[in-house]
């Protein structure tokens, strides 16, 4: 949750005082702004290279995922997922390196993110948007996610969709971490947590511990490449570690002073996820 500081304690004394009396009320606020992704401007380079695609809606639950393709439009799609309050634009360096590779390239907006319609959006509905996309598509080549879109990824394999091959960029094995830390600042009363976690496990139709990404991927044959920095502020190195040591065919790439974003840029970290993905069927 990045907020400011003043914002936070303000926060917090709601919370202490309405969480206290009124744990059901305290837990819908919670949730909203825990479901509400940060919009950031765009950047000018990424928003460069989404003008050189193919601009299309894909519709998912009654809003709009925006949509961009670049490539041969006869081929299976290598889709990019983006993480939380980010946008398709950030695979501007990944996504133009593989289009010059030859393939066909697929990114999109997550709900309530970039130009996609919504106001709320979780890790379950990621994973359910990024299965609209690759029903639209039909049969994808790879898939490549950073962050809660490398989580989101892991989901919708698990419920169905298919791939040849998988690049997990800083993804989280434990993402139960990200509603605990939020709680965490806020300062929500307990009552107040237990009620959120009902109402999202509800209102999503998922489990929490049913999340847990190493107990996933223990279950998927496709082959995956694992990038995280060792000094990754935001998801500690040691979630790649767990998710390679429960995936039967993964193989982890640690690099040095990326931090937890810099991966999507990093022409290493480009190459060798182009070198991987050119490993698996022809394109």
């Amino acid at each position: 949750m990045s907020r400011s500081p003043a914002r936070v304690v303000a926060l917090r004394a709601v919370f202490r005082t309405v969480g206290g009396v009124a744990p059901e009320l305290a837990a819908r606020w919670a949730e909203t702004l825990f479901c509400t992704p940060p919009r950031h401007e765009p950047r000018s380079g990424d928003e460069a290279f989404l003008t050189t695609g193919r601009r299309s809606t894909v519709p998912w639950e009654g809003e709009d995922l925006a949509l961009w393709e670049w490539g041969p439009e006869q081929r299976p799609p290598v889709v990019l997922v983006h993480g939380w309050g980010s946008r398709a634009g950030r695979f501007s360096v990944m996504g133009r390196r593989l289009a010059e590779a030859g393939y066909r390239v697929v990114a999109y907006d997550a709900p309530a993110h970039g130009r996609s319609t919504g106001r709320l959006a979780s890790l379950v509905e990621f994973a359910r948007a990024l299965r609209a996309v690759g029903n639209r598509f039909g049969p994808v080549q790879s898939l490549v996610g950073h962050s809660l879109g490398g989580a989101a990824i892991v989901l919708a394999l698990r419920d169905g969709l298919a791939a040849e091959r998988v690049v997990l960029l800083a993804a989280p094995a434990d993402v139960s971490r990200f509603s605990t830390a939020f709680a965490d600042r806020l300062r929500l009363p307990e009552r107040a947590r237990e009620a959120m976690q009902r109402n999202l496990e509800r209102r999503l139709d998922a489990r929490w511990d049913d999340l847990h990404l190493p107990a996933i991927v223990a279950g998927l044959r496709a082959p995956a490449l694992v990038v995280h920095d060792r000094s990754d502020p935001d998801v500690p190195y040691r979630h790649a570690e767990e998710i390679v040591a429960a995936w039967p065919r993964a193989r982890l790439l640690a690099t040095e002073g990326l931090g937890h974003r810099a991966l999507l840029r990093d022409p290493a970290v480009v190459a060798s996820t182009v070198a991987f993905l050119g490993r698996g069927a022809a394109r």
